[in-house]
């Protein structure tokens, strides 16, 4: 399955530093992950503005960070999230499962590597750093495929909607491959769950 994932951010979306960017503040001088811009229309000073987990997983931890200030460790299967300079985290004592498109926290500027609200996002495959806008990407084209299909719409989160003989109806986890292999081709098990995962 790839790892394909929503924004972290939906209000706003600006790299400030990209992924193995120019940043002096690290010893190999390459950024680790990505800045984002955090200020939008309800959250001016960019403080405050939802943070969302891009895809379903578990929560590895939730803590301070002298560094990254409030910040989240999310496990995705083999990869891992991380969201840095939150101004509070929503973790909640004896919850272990997020689901893509909670709020796992707030932006803000914590920690000594903060020179203004934003958010510093990573993507990690074991211990290896990789580029998010490319996870990013692959989400948003299978959204965009999937919109693009004549007999499929996506109608906001959680609803796919299949058109067959009577009309559209909602695909479901349980209904998906009976309607689907009589009607199409082209999306596979994985697909489909990673496209649930994203709207």
């Amino acid at each position: 399955m790839i790892f394909r994932i929503r924004k972290p951010i939906e209000d706003v979306w600006h790299i400030t530093v990209k992924h193995n960017g120019k940043a002096n503040w690290y010893i190999s001088g390459k950024h680790q992950g990505i800045d984002l811009r955090t200020r939008c229309e309800s959250h001016p000073n960019g403080i405050g503005t939802p943070i969302y987990a891009v895809a379903d997983g578990v929560w590895e931890s939730a803590k301070y960070n002298r560094m990254m200030g409030n910040t989240v460790t999310l496990i995705h299967g083999e990869y891992k999230t991380v969201y840095g300079h939150l101004s509070k985290t929503n973790f909640i004592p004896g919850y272990s499962k997020v689901k893509a498109g909670d709020i796992i926290g707030y932006s803000g500027e914590s920690g000594l590597m903060c020179f203004g609200p934003h958010l510093h996002f990573e993507v990690l495959k074991g211990s290896v750093s990789l580029d998010p806008e490319l996870f990013i990407k692959a989400g948003e084209d299978l959204v965009n495929w999937s919109r693009s299909r004549a007999v499929m719409k996506v109608e906001g989160k959680g609803a796919i909607k299949f058109f067959i003989k009577d009309g559209f109806v909602n695909i479901t986890e349980k209904n998906c491959w009976k309607i689907i292999s009589k009607n199409t081709w082209g999306i596979s098990n994985n697909d489909y769950k990673d496209l649930l995962n994203l709207i």
